[in-house]
C-alpha cells in the first residue's frame, strides 16, 4: 500500500510520517516516584528524558541544575535543539486574589525568543503554572514552526479555561475548602506559597492522608508552620495508605496539633465542626484522598 492517502477533506498526507513527534516536552522535574526513577534528581531527569528524540526540539521546564545537566547532556547526544525555561524563555506571574466575595483570577506574561506574548489569565492557581504556561506557549511556538496554526486567542482561551479537578480547587467559601492532591515535598511547598499568595490571612486546618512511600516528614515540615491543626486520616480505596499512627508520629515530631481519625469522613466532620467561618481547610496527601473528599463534597 502506498504511505500516500487521501483525507477525509481530499487533502492528501505522508502516512509514514502521522506518528512522528513534533517535538519532546519535559515540564518540571522533583523527587517523586524515587523507588522507581531513582533516588536523585539526576536519575530522575534520566528517566524523564527518555522522551527526547534524536533530531526532534525538546522543549523543558525543568529549573534544577541537577535535572537540566542531564537534559542538556542527552539533548546533546541526540542532536535534539533544547529549549529551557529560565534561559531561553521566562515568565511573571501575578497571582489570583481570591475572598468568600471576589476573585481575580492569576495572570502571566511570557517571553519566548519570539516576543513577549500579552498578559494571560490562568485558570489554575499557583505560580508553578505559570511556570507550566510558559512551557506551554513555548511549545505552542514550536508547533507553529512546524505548521500548525495555533491562533493566539486559543491559547489564551484554553489558559484561562482549564479545569483541573484537586490542583487547589475551590469547594467551598466560609470556610473556604480547598482540595489538592500534594503528594511530594515540591508539591506541598507550591500549595503553601499558593494559599499565602491568593488567599486572606486565616486560621488553617490541614486534613491530610498519605502513602507510606512518600516523603510525609518533608511534606509536614513545609505544612507546620502553616496549619494551626491537623485532622490525620487514611484513605480505604488503595493499601499504600500511611498508617494513623505513622503519621501521629511525624505530625508530633513536627509539634503539629494533630488528632487521627479512622475515615475520611469523619476527619472532615471534626475538621468542618472547628472551623470557624473565616477560617481555611486544606485537604491534601494523595490523589486517593482526593477522589474519596470529592465524592463526600460534592
Amino acid at each position: 500500500m502506498s504511505p500516500w492517502s487521501r483525507s477525509a477533506w481530499g487533502g492528501r498526507f505522508d502516512a509514514t510520517n502521522v506518528c512522528r513527534p513534533l517535538v519532546s516536552l519535559i515540564t518540571s522535574i522533583s523527587y517523586d516516584h524515587t523507588r522507581q526513577l531513582g533516588p536523585r534528581l539526576q536519575d530522575i531527569a534520566f528517566e524523564k528524558s527518555g522522551i527526547i528524540k534524536t533530531g526532534i526540539p525538546a522543549i523543558s521546564g525543568a529549573t534544577h541544575v541537577e535535572a537540566r545537566s542531564v537534559i542538556e547532556i542527552i539533548c546533546r547526544q541526540r542532536n535534539a535543539p533544547l529549549l529551557q525555561l529560565g534561559r531561553d524563555f521566562d515568565f511573571q506571574y501575578v497571582p489570583a486574589s481570591i475572598t468568600a466575595s471576589s476573585s481575580r483570577p492569576a495572570r502571566v506574561t511570557i517571553r519566548t525568543p519570539v516576543r513577549t506574548w500579552p498578559t494571560l489569565q490562568l485558570g489554575l492557581l499557583g505560580e508553578h503554572q505559570g511556570a507550566n504556561a510558559a512551557v506551554t506557549v513555548a511549545c505552542v511556538e514550536q508547533l507553529r514552526k512546524c505548521g500548525l496554526p495555533i491562533p493566539d486567542q486559543a491559547v489564551a482561551e484554553g489558559l484561562a479555561g482549564v479545569v483541573w479537578p484537586a490542583r487547589l480547587e475551590v469547594l467551598r467559601t466560609q470556610p473556604f475548602v480547598i482540595l489538592d492532591c500534594a503528594h511530594n515535598v515540591a508539591s506541598a511547598q507550591a500549595l503553601v506559597d499558593t494559599l499565602l499568595a491568593s488567599f486572606p490571612p486565616s486560621r488553617r486546618h490541614l486534613l491530610f492522608a498519605g502513602s507510606k512511600d512518600k516523603d510525609i516528614p518533608g511534606m509536614f515540615r513545609v505544612f507546620a508552620p502553616h496549619f494551626v491543626r491537623c485532622y490525620l486520616t487514611r484513605f480505604t480505596n488503595n493499601p499504600r495508605a500511611a498508617s494513623l499512627e505513622e503519621l501521629q508520629r511525624i505530625a508530633t515530631a513536627q509539634k503539629m496539633t494533630a488528632q487521627t481519625y479512622p475515615t475520611s469522613q469523619q476527619a472532615w466532620e471534626a475538621a468542618s465542626a472547628q472551623a470557624a467561618p473565616d477560617d481555611l481547610i486544606c485537604i491534601t496527601g494523595s490523589v486517593f484522598l482526593a477522589g474519596e473528599m470529592r465524592r463526600i463534597l460534592l
